[in-house]
């Protein structure tokens, strides 16, 4: 299950069926551990046929609305706010954070 705040901005972003699709395609890739189309095809459950399972996840996974624009910017903004202000982090955290200040990021 993702994090409350990562829920309301992909529910936002994605409809109701991309949303679960998204949600599946994340946990069997953490409970698997392999990011290859092939693989999450073939453990993707939907009752049909191998190469169709393929194709819809290459339709999902290449969808204008799951680009880092539209979905993982705004994702990119919340981590940012928290690490600024050293939201949820224990004591040792936010003392290290005043010591370390994030002037600028690069995304690659």
């Amino acid at each position: 299950m993702l994090p409350q705040v990562y829920q309301t901005i992909c529910r936002k972003h994605l409809n109701e069926q991309q949303y679960l699709t998204l949600e599946l395609v994340l946990l069997l890739i953490q409970a698997h551990r392999q990011v290859t189309l092939g693989a999450l095809a073939s453990l993707f459950p939907q009752p049909i046929k191998y190469a169709s399972r393929k194709r819809n996840l290459q339709r999902f996974l290449v969808l204008p609305r799951l680009s880092l624009k539209v979905l993982w910017f705004p994702l990119l903004k919340y981590w940012i706010r928290q690490a600024q202000t050293g939201h949820r982090l224990n004591r040792e955290h936010r003392r290290q954070l005043k010591k370390r200040r994030i002037r600028s990021m690069g995304i690659g």
